[in-house]
């Protein structure tokens, strides 16, 4: 497109494809800001974060003690509280005890997976699950973990509860009652069941799968089927089948209690009519069971304490642990289940295998999806985890961060590196590197892309401005159309107001004309009349009645009749020298 001949002058095609291009422009151009403006904040906090991170780094409550130091001082022991991952108040400290033995002990703390260390660490159970019990009185209780200690469920079960289960949703909880009916309620710590699902009687033990059909046991000791939680019972037994108490896993298979309070399982609770129960060995003695969301098996022993398995699908090979009464008695209750528990964040835990004694040194983070490999190698191990790998840096001298791969065998390599560079993208690996260079590749991040923003917002600007003056130009000859258009609407104006004028003088002539008319007309009407009065009076006059005797003497006429000329003579004149005399007066 050009405009060298006359820039002023453009085709309505032009002007309406460089108003495209200018509306596109102007929208790129706003998100682009929008774009700029929101990264600018996070820059700036980015750069915030960096500097907080180096003026911490700055202080080392630790560094003046060495390995063997006593007398370690609570700002010391506070930062290695923190090294741990503990988020709960630090406990006492002993003066008599060494940096190394502190940092020993609170590393053990951080990694127990038992109830009292994660309360004393974290404040919490730090348990992935949460387990509901029926107590021997008929009631709900809670457990936040195998070790914690059962607290009563604030509900109205009022001791009519004799089994319960999990729903489909992983939220809501069923039971079976005392009646043999089933209830339910939204979660585990809502405080009302709600009234007793329609033809839902008479079971003793139930799960719901996957699907969100309900399996029941009968009150002779078989399976039931309910399709979904509105349909009637189906019996799906098999024969000689006798269990006590049922729960499902996670793929779908079923799991019963049958006799001497031994364990079967099927492979689905979906053909159950057509599979036969397997027993499993090792299994005795429970009398309820229930499978957690990690896949722990969990029983029920015969003294109503709690017992588990590793794993649901490697039951013929494993032994059951417990009871768990180290910490809180597991007594007593008669049927459990598990919930997720919605507040628990694994990586919010100490799981490293090793204790990091290092502990003035810069901590490490990790970066998915890319390697550091820094400017020189130091060593390889075989580290099982992240963690490890990182404790491993952190233990060796000149370590400056780390790659953590896992190979498709499930093998892993922890390659310790020494120097500095910035992580490669590298697939299915972990790039190890200190937190401080960490923050500040966010903070190097966000700048190129503001940098990058910024280089286009110009870009936008540069080819915006032709477009610019087009539209500039595009007004200015819209405003002087404008301004022509408004002359001639002027002078149309004065034109209408002339012949609105004329139109109105014509309208007058013709209405004047129109009364003249009237005028006339009326004077033709009364004149007629006069003639007429006339000729009658004339005629009287000229001719007299029978009885009256009339004699013409010496030709003369008579008085009455040079009367009546003299009155005709002088209607005459009136009429010819007086003829705008105003009859309208004979309409009124």
């Amino acid at each position: 497109m050009s405009y060298v001949n006359n820039p002023t002058e453009y085709t309505e095609k032009e002007i309406n494809i460089e108003y495209e291009i200018t509306n596109s422009m102007s929208l790129d151009l706003e998100n682009l800001t929008s774009n700029y403006n929101n990264l600018l904040i996070q820059y700036k906090q980015a750069v915030l974060n960096y500097v907080n991170y180096l003026k911490q780094e700055t202080q080392t409550p630790c560094g003046s003690y060495t390995s063997t130091s006593t007398g370690i001082d609570q700002t010391c022991y506070n930062q290695i509280w923190a090294d741990a991952k503990c988020t709960a108040t630090p406990t006492a400290i002993t003066s008599s005890m060494t940096l190394n033995s502190i940092i020993d002990n609170v590393w053990s703390l951080a990694t127990q997976t038992d109830y009292n260390s994660r309360e004393s660490c974290y404040g919490n159970s730090g348990n992935p699950y949460i387990i509901l019990g029926i107590g021997t009185g008929g009631n709900l209780w809670s457990r936040q973990g195998l070790d914690a200690p059962w607290v009563i469920v604030n509900d109205n079960s009022n001791g009519s509860l004799t089994s319960i289960c999990t729903g489909s949703d992983g939220t809501t909880i069923f039971a079976s009652t005392t009646s043999q009916t089933i209830i339910q309620k939204s979660s585990w710590n809502a405080t009302t069941w709600q009234s007793p699902l329609s033809n839902s009687c008479c079971v003793i033990s139930i799960a719901q799968g996957q699907n969100g059909a309900m399996i029941g046991v009968g009150t002779q000791n078989t399976l039931w089927t309910m399709q979904d939680l509105s349909s009637n019972w189906v019996h799906t037994t098999t024969p000689n089948e006798w269990v006590s108490s049922i729960c499902i896993g996670p793929n779908g298979s079923i799991y019963g209690i049958g006799v001497n309070q031994i364990i079967f399982s099927k492979p689905s609770y979906t053909t159950l009519s057509t599979e036969n129960w397997t027993e499993i060995s090792n299994t005795c003695c429970v009398i309820g069971i229930t499978i957690a969301p990690d896949g722990t098996f969990i029983g029920i022993g015969t003294n109503d304490e709690l017992y588990t398995m590793p794993n649901y699908t490697s039951l013929s090979s494993s032994s059951w642990s417990g009871p768990y009464n180290s910490e809180n008695s597991s007594c007593c209750v008669t049927d459990i289940t598990t919930v997720s528990n919605p507040n628990y964040i694994a990586g919010n835990y100490n799981t490293t295998s090793s204790v990091n004694y290092n502990v003035n040194a810069q901590p490490l983070v990790t970066v998915k999806n890319s390697a550091y490999w820094g400017t020189s190698s130091i060593s390889q191990n075989s580290s099982s985890s992240i963690q490890d790998c990182q404790a491993s840096c952190s233990n060796t001298p000149g370590c400056s961060g780390a790659t953590f791969t896992t190979s498709q065998n499930g093998e892993s390599l922890c390659s310790l590196r020494g120097g500095d560079s910035n992580p490669v993208v590298t697939p299915n690996s972990y790039a190890i590197i200190p937190k401080g260079k960490e923050l500040l590749m966010i903070v190097e991040n966000i700048n190129g892309q503001l940098t990058n923003i910024n280089k286009q917002i110009q870009k936008v600007t540069t080819e915006g401005q032709g477009a610019y003056t087009i539209e500039s130009n595009q007004r200015n000859n819209q405003n002087s159309n404008l301004i022509k258009e408004y002359t001639n609407l002027i002078k149309e104006r004065e034109k209408i107001n002339k012949m609105l004028n004329e139109y109105s003088t014509v309208d007058q002539k013709v209405i004047e004309g129109s009364i003249q008319t009237n005028s006339n007309y009326s004077s033709f009407l009364f004149l007629l009349f006069i003639v007429f009065i006339i000729s009658t009076i004339l005629c009287i006059l000229l001719y007299p009645t029978s009885t009256q005797q009339r004699y013409q003497t010496g030709g003369k006429l008579g008085k009455n009749v040079y009367y009546f000329i003299i009155f005709l003579i002088l209607a005459i004149i009136k009429i010819i020298y007086f003829p705008r005399f105003n009859f309208n007066f004979f309409y009124k």
